[in-house]
């Protein structure tokens, strides 16, 4: 099945930056450090793990949405434009690399219409773990420029 197009306005995220191939650490890290802090009471419900492949590295940044005047104390602030995003839902069940393939077919029989977009030079993807991962389903958008 296809994605949904789905268009999000600037998005600010509070949060750490690390190794991509070491998440669960990551988000370890961040609740540690949420817990100090007020951030959690100025966020969405949704977390953010915003993966950036290059050179056969994955950096990652996970953390919560907060608005720009919210403020990020004792986190990085990371800023993503105002994009569309081909949104796919992923059962975590079937592992999160379950519809790599149906993503890459998707954006190469999509091609003269979409560009994987990229931020700094490097290919992004956002996982948003909103409600739907209440039911084991995470949101995975890949950013768009149109041609």
């Amino acid at each position: 099945m296809g994605p949904k197009i789905i268009r999000k306005q600037r998005l600010y995220i509070a949060g750490i930056m690390g190794d991509g191939f070491k998440t669960a650490e990551l988000w370890g890290e961040f609740d540690s450090k949420l817990q100090e802090t007020e951030l959690s009471k100025k966020t969405s419900d949704a977390g953010y793990e915003v993966r950036f492949d290059y050179d056969d590295k994955c950096d990652c940044f996970v953390g919560l949405a907060v608005t720009e005047s919210s403020g990020a104390e004792g986190f990085e602030l990371l800023e993503l434009p105002s994009c569309e995003y081909a949104a796919f839902d992923v059962i975590v069940a079937d592992g999160y690399d379950s519809e790599n393939e149906n993503m890459n077919k998707w954006l190469d029989e999509n091609k003269d219409k979409y560009t994987h977009a990229q931020i700094d030079g490097m290919h992004y993807v956002i996982e948003c773990y909103n409600e739907k991962f209440k039911e084991g389903i995470v949101e995975i958008w890949i950013p768009l420029d149109a041609k």
